[in-house]
């Protein structure tokens, strides 16, 4: 009977059961959070082992797009995952020469996902959204390479950043910071108060929501840059000052242009239509005074403020001193409500966020650790801190090393082992190097890197409980190469390594199989 009941508790019994409840659920969402436990099933299976299947060199950085699609070659080139034996297969290529040819400067990827009817067809497919050198930016069909949609920017500003301004919801396209060139700064010549250009772009379908440029003479002469995070305008002064404004209230008091797409507008500069290659976009806000602060802070390095918890607060890295601290604050009142210190002492930088998936959660990386903490308010109190877990991950390789153990002679005589030196060795290659979160199976997943008895360096990939740290299976990785810049993004059933090096860039693929 004991032996019945040790199999029916056994992974694979496991599924089969999840597979057996899955059938008889009738409600949609109960069946789709049952089929990502057994993915998670599947995945945590001793038996189910991740293997190199594929590799390819480029002689341009790799990069890696939503549904695991793999661009070579500054984008150019596109592989797609679901080929042949489980490996990549090419998707389309774009033009490198000739009319057809675009210089890429930046590229997002994104999906649709909009349920209303009739939809754009930007709105209905896996979207390539492509800023390019000639000024435009495109929106390309990620599976076919087609252009479903172009928007000129401008010739007279030259835009050069595209990123997230509010993730799958806004983009923002940033000109290059204007500065003197190295001739005019040795004649004298005044500064232009121009820092930078920002365009706010809506998705879904696109469109364009605020052009404004940020003028030191209006934010300061100190200006050292300037961003958008979700509906905040966020300004980067020199001396490590953060500022945030409210892009709502920029954009409902300060616009003086209409900047819809398409739409014919009189601006400074002229008459046309916004987005037309004739045309481009205008400068729609028009700031003559600094707009109402919301709050400011000051941070120790340029990793800037997150937000979260219910209140809303902001963590940020305090100024650097004997200990790592991070400061977490009330976003009405700026009063400080919580913070983390750490010992400096060790190789690499701390580094603290909000819980991928839940704004309530801090993770916090220390050296080859990992510690949740738990924010909770209570009415009438302030925030509290508590810690969840503590994951160490030096716990790993001590299984391997054997430098506690005594040392046995031939002659059965019992020695001392010698005192190993290469400790600081040791606590610089003990480091979790990346931390994520796959928010279908409920898995967080660090990088780790950890010493081998040669001195060597190896990688693992380790799965942890989400609620309890616990590691729950550990992927070795023997394609990290130590000294150079290693990725891993990992999804489901693979797992995608690149290695950046000063020539050329190498892309490791692993694919989920069972260990026969």
């Amino acid at each position: 009977a004991m032996a019945y009941m040790a199999r029916a508790r056994s992974p694979a019994n496991s599924v089969l059961q999840l597979l057996w409840r899955r059938e008889l659920e009738t409600d949609c969402c109960a069946a789709e959070r049952l089929s990502c436990t057994i993915t998670r099933e599947i995945i945590l299976q001793p038996s189910m082992v991740f293997t190199p299947v594929w590799s390819k060199a480029s002689s341009k950085h790799v990069c890696i797009g939503l549904d695991r699609r793999i661009y070579f070659n500054n984008h150019q080139l596109c592989y797609f995952n679901d080929g042949l034996k489980g490996e990549p297969c090419l998707l389309y290529q774009l033009p490198t020469s000739g009319p057809l040819a675009i210089k890429i400067w930046a590229v997002l990827l994104y999906h649709g996902h909009i349920r209303r009817h009739p939809c754009t067809p930007e709105e209905r497919e896996v979207c390539l959204l492509v800023l390019s050198a000639d000024g435009f930016l495109r929106v390309f069909n990620a599976d076919t390479g087609y252009v479903i949609r172009s928007i000129f920017l401008s010739t007279a500003i030259k835009f050069r950043y595209l990123l997230w301004a509010d993730y799958l919801r806004t983009v923002q396209v940033k000109s290059v910071h204007t500065e003197r060139p190295p001739r005019a700064r040795r004649l004298g010549a005044p500064r232009s108060s121009r820092c930078v250009v920002i365009a706010v772009l809506k998705i879904h379908p696109l469109e364009l929501m605020a052009c404004v440029s940020i003028d030191r003479k209006i934010f300061g002469d100190d200006i050292k840059d300037a961003s958008m995070n979700e509906d905040l305008l966020m300004v980067i002064h020199s001396n490590k000052t953060f500022r945030f404004y409210s892009l709502k209230w920029i954009i409902e008091n300060c616009t003086i242009v209409n900047p819809r797409l398409g739409s014919e507008v009189e601006s400074p500069n002229g008459r046309g239509i916004v987005g037309d290659p004739d045309f481009g976009i205008p400068i729609t806000v028009k700031l003559t005074e600094c707009p109402p602060l919301l709050f400011e802070t000051k941070s120790g390095s340029d990793c800037g403020v997150s937000f979260g918890g219910v209140p809303t607060v902001y963590l940020h890295n305090g100024i650097p001193s004997a200990d790592s601290l991070f400061h977490i604050r009330s976003l009405a009142s700026g009063e400080q409500v919580a913070e983390l210190r750490t010992d400096t002492m060790a190789f690499h930088h701390d580094v603290a966020e909000f819980h991928f998936d839940d704004y309530q959660r801090l993770l916090h990386i220390s050296g080859c650790s990992v510690s949740c903490y738990h924010l909770t308010h209570e009415s009438g109190k302030s925030q509290m801190l508590s810690r969840q877990y503590l994951t160490d991950f030096k716990k790993l390789s001590r299984g391997e090393r054997h430098d506690s153990l005594p040392l046995q002679t031939s002659s059965g005589r019992i020695v001392k082992r010698r005192r190993r030196n290469d400790d600081e060795f040791d606590d610089f290659t003990s480091a979790v190097q990346d931390l994520d979160y796959e928010n279908e199976v409920e898995l967080l997943y660090a990088v780790v890197t950890l010493p081998t008895e040669n001195e060597g360096t190896r990688a693992l990939l380790c799965f942890m409980d989400d609620r309890t740290g616990r590691v729950s299976k550990e992927v070795p990785l023997p394609t990290w190469k130590p000294g150079a810049a290693n990725s891993i993004y990992y999804e489901l059933d693979c797992i995608i390594h690149l290695i950046q090096e000063s020539s050329h860039s190498t892309c490791h693929y692993y694919r989920l199989s069972r260990n026969q």
